[in-house]
């Protein structure tokens, strides 16, 4: 990593800007992915149904509503959406 540092440093300043550029815009991306694939776990903890007789138990005064499943681990989740990401591109590409 420090040989291709001070590679890069032998550049002029315009395509150094530009890689930085580039390696921010990358994990900025990859930051995006991870809280897209969390999104939909986040998303199903709320109800979204309009279910009125859920909503009214939940702001009861001493009921608590339970989350039957667990929601899975976000290492999951990012297999999970990798997977189903790589199934669509196969399918698009025809393999």
């Amino acid at each position: 990593m420090l040989h291709h540092i001070q590679k890069l440093h032998k550049h002029p300043e315009h395509v150094r800007e530009r890689v930085a550029i580039g390696i921010a815009a990358g994990v900025t991306f990859i930051v995006f992915l991870f809280w897209a694939s969390t999104l939909d776990t986040r998303l199903a903890l709320f109800d979204l149904g309009g279910d009125t007789q859920a909503a009214a138990a939940a702001n009861a005064p001493g009921l608590r509503v339970v989350n039957e499943k667990e929601p899975d681990s976000p290492a999951t989740i990012i297999k999970e959406k990798v997977g189903d990401a790589y199934g669509s591109f196969r399918d698009a590409v025809g393999y």
